[in-house]
């Protein structure tokens, strides 16, 4: 008797199982149809609001999660450089965007990067639409893209950080000489100064001058495009960094790199009234850059002729590679295909 028992629970057990997994599967395929229909809808009279924070990836995520809808938030990606610059372009001749709100965080994008966002904002302004910038800290990197803005806000308690630019070189030599260890280098050139480290106890007269060469250019520039910006010369710029004239961040305000110390709720007011918003118990109307990616017609297949992109990001390695490294195989089969794909005209 306690067979059959046993039997018939077994049975029951492995059809129980069988109608579990079946609900499992209706429920994911429901969660990829809604995230996979669904789009986020730009509000009317919105500002787009651009956090600036953290990496800017070079190249969009393929986020497995994203037909999850909400339920993929959790596992999201930042929006790429491409996504971004696309996204501000066509915020340029969208009705519904009234303007841009950057919230300027700790950024970790590279120099390059920065430019190229810098630039699209730049065209962006030639809407006539307004660019704002807030942070609670500011430093050169960050405020290198919050300068391009209309109007650039900083907290009344917050931080402003600008020195100027410096180069920082190791040298082991010492260390090595009480440890009796001798390098053997083969040096060819002057310039060639990437093994200087283990056998000197200083910077090379040739290595000074193209380290200070390239800072120079690179510090020159950087100056000159924020004095653009801010109506300034370039030599005010630099005299600013260099003499550290920016101590608090009344100093910001007073040498005009800011134009005013404030708190959130002042940002709140001032986007009230470029979007309209008569109601001031509510928040400020923003659409945020993630929404409006997703919410964006990426349909822009006019043309049997195309240029395929081919993404090269970080060191090349063998296989398949990753988002921080070039695999040789992917790559090389990505050029292959465009090449003989007929539809391809050139590759970037």
């Amino acid at each position: 008797m306690s067979f059959f028992k046993a039997l018939l629970a077994s049975i029951l057990g492995f059809f129980l199982s069988i109608f579990l997994i079946f609900v499992l599967f209706i429920a994911i395929g429901l969660a990829f149809a809604s995230g996979s229909k669904s789009k986020s809808v730009v509000t009317d009279s919105s500002m787009l609001k651009i956090e600036l924070s953290g990496e800017i990836p070079e190249k969009p995520d393929n986020n497995p999660f994203e037909a999850f809808g909400s339920l993929g938030d959790e596992f999201s990606s930042p929006v790429s450089l491409k996504e971004m610059l696309e996204a501000i372009h066509h915020a340029k001749t969208d009705d519904k965007i009234k303007g841009i709100y950057m919230e300027m965080g700790m950024l970790n994008a590279g120099l390059a990067t920065v430019e190229e966002v810098r630039n699209a904002l730049i065209d962006f302004r030639k809407s006539k639409k307004p660019v704002l910038a807030y942070s609670e800290f500011y430093n050169q990197k960050n405020y290198y893209l919050a300068s391009v803005a209309d109007s650039v806000y900083l907290n009344d308690v917050g931080l402003f950080t600008f020195a100027g630019f410096h180069s920082e070189q190791m040298f082991l030599k010492g260390a090595f000489d009480k440890l009796s260890i001798e390098p053997k280098l083969i040096r060819a050139g002057r310039y060639k100064s990437a093994g200087e480290m283990f056998v000197r106890e200083n910077m090379s007269e040739a290595n000074r001058e193209q380290v200070s060469s390239y800072i120079n250019s690179i510090a020159a520039d950087f100056y000159n495009k924020i004095g653009q910006a801010r109506k300034l010369s370039g030599e005010d710029v630099a005299k600013i960094a260099s003499e550290a004239y920016i101590r608090f961040p009344k100093d910001a305000v007073r040498y005009k790199l800011v134009d005013r110390l404030c708190y959130y709720d002042h940002i709140i007011n001032v986007i009230n009234q470029i979007t309209k918003n008569k109601d001031k118990r509510k928040e400020a109307r923003f659409t945020s850059i993630d929404d409006y990616v997703s919410g964006m017609d990426n349909d822009t297949d006019v043309s049997p002729d195309k240029i395929a992109l081919i993404y090269a990001v970080g060191e090349i390695a063998g296989g398949q590679g990753d988002d921080n490294s070039i695999g040789s195989d992917k790559l090389s089969e990505s050029i292959r295909k465009a090449r003989l794909d007929d539809k391809i005209k050139a590759i970037v």
